[in-house]
């Protein structure tokens, strides 16, 4: 009896009678999204995609265009982000799955204030939300207000946005969500960028590249580091400028990221050059 709740809990039984491990692969794609090892998501997302098809398996297609939509983001094809998650969104509505339609629409709502169609995804973020509160659902309220916030950076209303944050925050962590937290304190510190603010952003990016290490999410570490970088250097701190970029660089080339190897390489460049100047 117990080796068969295994293979029903992580297992999935195909019409052709066989079984496949889907939930055990959704966990894998998971890891490698975080690891920032797209080329092995890609494969793994293809065939779970393409068997999905053949057995005519909705949710687990869905499940499939979703994390294809949020690699698609990640690598700035917005488009193509857009088309896969709408149809994600479509096989989750019809298959009556509450929790795939939610997060498909925070991911639609993600794309929309990214490419600055605010009145989009404000309207999506403030459904979700009422829905939320509505059912009591904590969880899904939590991710909508981190939706809001960033909508209130992008928009110009800095301390809602930091108070919205800072809620965020707050409730992440009595809920011992590390990625979450550390991806709040971001965007803390993003408000404090786009302010000028650079000794506060760098802080929040410090904290927030210390819980992404410790959560193993080394594409958001990835990030978060080279926005201190950038700190720095705006501070005139060259020589800490230099030693982030410099952490950076390896870590773009660990990912496999050419154009942000070559950005990096260019603001170091340009570093170098002002100290040579400034000699």
């Amino acid at each position: 009896m117990r080796a068969q709740w295994k293979i029903n809990k992580y297992w999935k039984l195909l019409p052709n009678g066989e079984y496949y491990p889907f939930q055990v692969r959704e966990r894998k794609a998971e890891m490698l999204f975080l690891s920032g090892k797209w080329a092995n998501l890609e494969i793994i997302l293809g065939q779970d995609l393409s068997l999905a098809l053949k057995q005519m398996i909705p949710e687990e297609q869905a499940r499939c265009l979703l994390r294809q939509g949020m690699l698609e983001a990640q690598l700035g094809k917005v488009e193509a982000a857009e088309d896969k998650i709408s149809k994600a969104l479509e096989l989750y509505r019809s298959a009556g799955d509450k929790q795939g339609r939610t997060l498909c629409l925070l991911k639609l709502a993600r794309l929309a204030l990214a490419t600055k169609k605010y009145q989009t995804g404000e309207g999506i973020t403030d459904e979700l939300i009422r829905e939320a509160v509505e059912k009591g659902d904590r969880q899904t309220e939590m991710l909508m207000q981190s939706n809001r916030g960033i909508l209130c950076m992008h928009t110009g209303r800095s301390e809602e946005a930091i108070d919205t944050f800072t809620r965020v925050i707050e409730y992440y962590k009595t809920q011992g969500d590390k990625w979450n937290v550390a991806f709040s304190l971001a965007n803390i510190g993003n408000v404090h960028f786009d302010r000028e603010r650079y000794e506060e952003a760098a802080d929040f990016y410090g904290q927030s590249i210390k819980i992404h290490r410790e959560a193993g999410n080394l594409y958001s570490e990835y990030i978060a580091l080279y926005n201190l970088a950038v700190c720095f250097e705006r501070m005139g701190r060259k020589e800490e400028a230099l030693t982030h970029y410099q952490s950076n660089l390896k870590m773009a080339r660990q990912l496999g990221d050419g154009p942000g190897e070559k950005d990096i390489l260019e603001d170091m460049a340009r570093v170098n050059a002002a100290e040579t100047l400034e000699g």
